[in-house]
């Protein structure tokens, strides 16, 4: 298209508000215009449209492949091969942590992650570069212009972000130490040294922690044995002071004294109840016997009914001699039946016979019952006095009881102190010795020990090829596939000028058909 061409297409009377000429927009390439949404991406697709759209941007899918794949395989000639060998730790924290304070038990789970951080410390890398004179060894590594004060530095530095990988396994209490490098030899010498210098770091820190602890708990041991004398003193003394030689004897002697007067005043209190409740019963019984259970009456004649019955008899017999002598109505008669009547008279009130005594049978249960209430009534007093000096001693006893109940608790209180400071004092003897005997033999201590020595590799471990080629395909692959999207979007969504005018939001001067920039 010709500068003429170009200028035709604006208007000459307004320059500065150029009108874009209305142009017909094509249709899709491939699909009706039913098929595309807003920004002309397809909404369905067929296995034909697929096929023309490979086809037609094949350069940019095979392009990028090719470049990529190219670019890997060039990487893995180029590349040096590098070696990788690995050395295992084994750690036993409970024997590490054995010799340590109290306090720092708490930290026996965090001792795995203790001893990584000690690997990967300078102070160990630093052991690791002086027996490897790797300052050396990486001179070309570290430059020519590294000052030789620093190579040390720069060669801890090399280990620990290229070279070396140290890493815990947590369930089995290991620690792998992993090299790689392009030697071989230092590949497999760099983790065993590692290695080798963290054991016999850690039997020098045995050691002198076993020797700081056992003078610690000598100092300590001192000390508690010093607090024990004092309080054998104060046992002593607090005896004295009471007058008792053996507290436990007096108080079992006082115990025993107490229960036997308690049985003793249990048995009087029973034999109490049992003499009150026979007294009673003999008390109950003696009112329903009487004191005799039957009487004899001796019979005698009354002499003065004998006498007036001897007189009346005269009397009569006097009468029955005078009837014949003397006439009925005589004066002697009458005086003499006169008598007789006086005499029938007086034996009329008189008894034949009167009482001479009357005698009574005694009752031998009620003398009985009377001899045993005899018997049990001193008992019963002496039961009462017996109860009441029971009584009196018991209180006497318990109070002896009572008293000596403080003196028991505070001598108690004593001696569960010695006992705590004894087992202190050999609890703090024995970690001596095991401290003393940690110390003398921490070379021939298992804690930690190199399980497994790395081993010089038979071969190179990368650069894998196969790895990096694949790799280079699918970017090659996804940058093709990537692009063409890309393409075929960017056709679809800016087709005319107007596009272009309406997403960019600036005034388009002109456009240039694609037919005619062919023919250019």
């Amino acid at each position: 298209m010709s500068s003429e061409d170009f200028l035709k297409t604006f208007p000459p009377e307004d320059v500065a508000t150029p009108e874009v000429p209305p142009q017909k927009e094509p249709l899709p390439a491939f699909a009706p215009s039913a098929r595309f949404g807003k920004f002309g991406v397809p909404h369905g697709i067929t296995l034909r449209d697929v096929a023309r759209l490979i086809f037609k941007y094949k350069w940019t899918l095979i392009i990028p492949p090719i470049l990529s794949v190219s670019l890997a395989v060039a990487y893995t000639m180029v590349s040096v091969p590098w070696y990788q060998a690995t050395a295992t730790v084994q750690i036993q924290p409970n024997e590490l942590a054995a010799l340590a304070p109290t306090a720092s038990l708490e930290r026996q789970k965090n001792l795995l992650n203790d001893q990584v951080q000690l690997l990967r410390s300078d102070t160990m890398l630093e052991r690791v570069v002086e027996v490897l004179r790797l300052d050396t060894r990486m001179a070309s590594l570290l430059g020519e212009e590294t000052p030789s004060a620093d190579r040390v530095t720069g060669a801890i530095r090399i280990l620990k972000e290229n070279i070396l990988s140290i890493q815990p396994v947590m369930d089995a209490n290991f620690i792998t130490i992993t090299a790689i490098l392009p030697n071989a030899d230092l590949a497999a010498t760099i983790p065993n040294t590692l290695a080798e210098e963290y054991v016999i770091a850690v039997q020098e820190r045995i050691a002198s922690q076993a020797n700081q602890l056992s003078g610690r708990y000598e100092d300590e041991a001192r000390k508690i044995q010093e607090e024990l004398e004092k309080i054998d003193g104060k046992i002593t003394t607090f005896l004295a002071q009471h007058g008792i030689p053996d507290i436990a004897q007096r108080f079992e002697s006082l115990r025993a004294q107490a229960d036997r007067i308690e049985i003793e005043l249990r048995d009087a209190k029973r034999d109490e109840g049992r003499l009150t409740r026979n007294i009673e019963a003999l008390e109950g019984q003696l009112k329903k016997e009487p004191p005799t259970i039957a009487s004899t009456t001796q019979v005698a004649s009354n002499p003065q009914y004998t006498q007036i019955k001897s007189y009346l008899d005269q009397l009569q017999l006097q009468r029955t001699s005078l009837t014949g002598t003397w006439k009925e109505g005589s004066k002697r008669l009458e005086t003499l039946d006169k008598q007789i009547e006086e005499a029938q008279a007086a034996l009329s009130q008189l008894e034949p016979e009167t009482i001479a005594a009357k005698l009574s049978v005694v009752n031998p249960r009620h003398n009985q019952i009377l001899d045993e209430l005899v018997r049990l009534r001193p008992l019963l007093e002496a039961n009462r006095e017996d109860i009441k000096t029971l009584s009196e001693a018991q209180g006497n006893i318990n109070d002896q009881l009572s008293g000596f109940v403080s003196i028991r608790q505070e001598y108690n209180d004593l001696l569960a102190e010695k006992n705590r400071i004894s087992a202190q004092l050999d609890f703090a003897k024995e970690r001596a010795r095991t401290a003393q005997t940690t110390g003398k033999f921490a070379n021939e201590i298992a804690e930690v020990k190199i399980s497994d020595h790395a081993r010089k590799p038979l071969g190179p471990s990368g650069p894998n090829h196969v790895i990096h080629v694949l790799v280079g395909l699918l970017m090659g692959v996804g940058l093709g596939v990537g692009l063409a999207v890309l393409r075929e979007v960017l056709n679809h969504s800016i087709e005319t000028a107007h596009d272009v005018q309406k997403f960019l939001g600036v005034p388009l001067l002109g456009s240039i058909p694609e037919k005619a920039l062919g023919r250019r």
